[in-house]
């Protein structure tokens, strides 16, 4: 069973994204619960109280609660539930990424496209947890889960790694814990630099923000690439 989630203070396209969503999942013979609010604050509230969602749509240009700042508030406290940004305000698509969101679609095209979100829901849902890296040292091993990297610096051979809940300092190639970090969604902002995405805050044009706003330096060279990578996973 799914539990999701589907806010819009638009009655007519709160009913029409949820009956499409409620079709597609039934024909992938997905078992959903789907909950509707027409009010971000009462999303907010039911999340506050408790309640969690595998996947939440959201509209952005709301009266009450701004999308945006909604799945800010949600990022706070859950990092699991996938969030969907719906909405035809194409210039919000950079803003959205302090929400770390799933996918950003266009309600005109959201009919067209919900079939394959729904496969990508599931899919996502289904996905086994994190296995983890290894990392061979000196005749030690450290096991470490790529989703709980913020980023690694490397500084004369050694990498220093900020993770959620400790750093480290190891003497590894950086190059090497890049190919075993890829399709993992880290992004080389710099040549001493690997940032997972999930914690970026916004790209500016020096630095990358993190959601703890420490900063990370870009290359020059390397800005446009860092967007499109970062576009392409988040979208």
């Amino acid at each position: 069973m799914l539990d999701l989630a589907v806010c819009d203070d638009d009655i007519a396209v709160l009913n029409m994204i949820s009956s499409e969503l409620w079709r597609q999942f039934e024909r992938l013979g997905q078992k959903t619960s789907i909950t509707c609010y027409h009010l971000g604050r009462e999303l907010w509230k039911g999340f506050c109280s408790g309640k969690r969602f595998d996947a939440m749509f959201l509209d952005i240009n709301m009266q009450d609660i701004d999308g945006i700042e909604l799945a800010r508030r949600i990022r706070g406290r859950d990092r699991e539930g996938l969030i969907v940004f719906i909405s035809n305000r194409e210039e919000f698509v950079f803003k959205s990424f302090v929400a770390n969101p799933f996918r950003f679609i266009r309600k005109s095209t959201f009919k067209s496209e919900s079939g394959q979100l729904a496969e990508d829901i599931v899919k996502e849902c289904r996905r086994e947890p994190e296995s983890g890296i290894i990392l061979n040292t000196r005749g030690s091993s450290v096991k470490l889960n790529p989703n709980e990297i913020i980023y690694i610096e490397c500084n004369d051979k050694i990498l220093h790694i900020v993770t959620e809940t400790r750093n480290l300092n190891l003497e590894f190639k950086l190059n090497e814990i890049e190919r075993l970090l890829d399709n993992h969604g880290f992004i080389k902002t710099h040549k001493s630099y690997l940032v997972n995405y999930r914690f970026i805050f916004s790209i500016e044009k020096a630095d990358v923000v993190l959601d703890s706003g420490d900063r990370i330096p870009v290359s020059k060279h390397r800005i446009a690439d860092v967007k499109k990578e970062f576009r392409s996973l988040t979208i």
